[in-house]
């Protein structure tokens, strides 16, 4: 199995912070720089990251999550990873990138994290087994899930590992939020881009911001 100090990146993907306050105060550009910790905001409001050469454009009308709501989430996913694998997970070095929030349901994360394949083992075999662990953690915590997809979808001609699922009501009969995530080994990194959702007009704009990402680091 995958050391769990590679699981990280996952726990900003657990449990989707629903709870979070839905009060909103859409902020100044200046509130969304001084809210990014890694990675750059131009006053066009396009994004870079140079150490795994990713840029994209916010969209207009979504705020940039302060690293008190990021931590909020990445602690309440951490505990939940933690209870299910029996054992700490190292957050350590995970570096929180674009963290996107329009109100509690309709939300993106993102991440990037040191990976040696070397030291660590093939991505693609971690990739699956973060997977496995974070559907196991949902189960765990009681949250129902529909229909689930694993895929591969092309971003600027380079290839990434999806997975896709329903988050049930609790009688499950009805979808309450769709959550998709996007991951890849680029440039000695596991990045790894979350979109959570509970409507379609959202869903098209965070998939939009995705899809028209670029990547100036190939490998």
């Amino acid at each position: 199995m995958v050391s769990l100090m590679k699981l990280s990146r996952v726990v900003l993907g657990i449990l989707l912070g629903l709870g979070l306050c839905a009060c909103h105060k859409e902020q100044t550009l200046t509130e969304k720089q001084q809210a990014i910790e890694n990675g750059k905001l131009d006053a066009a409001l396009a994004y870079t990251v140079a150490e795994i050469g990713w840029s994209t454009h916010l969209p207009a009308g979504w705020d940039v999550m302060t690293p008190e709501t990021a931590q909020k989430l990445q602690t309440q996913g951490q505990k939940a990873i933690e209870k299910t694998a029996e054992a700490a997970v190292d957050v350590a070095a995970l570096k929180q990138l674009l963290n996107l929030r329009k109100d509690p349901f309709n939300i993106l994360l993102s991440t990037m994290e040191p990976y040696d394949v070397a030291a660590d083992g093939p991505w693609l075999e971690a990739n699956k087994e973060i997977i496995e662990l974070m559907t196991s953690s949902y189960a765990q915590a009681g949250v129902k899930l529909g229909q689930m997809k694993l895929g591969v979808e092309t971003l600027d001609g380079l290839d990434f590992q999806t997975w896709q699922a329903e988050v049930l009501d609790p009688s499950g009969q009805s979808v309450l939020i769709v959550q998709k995530m996007y991951s890849r080994l680029i440039h000695g990194y596991d990045f790894a881009i979350t979109v959570t959702t509970n409507n379609e007009p959202d869903r098209e704009t965070l998939t939009k911001l995705v899809q028209s990402s670029k990547f100036s680091q190939r490998d």
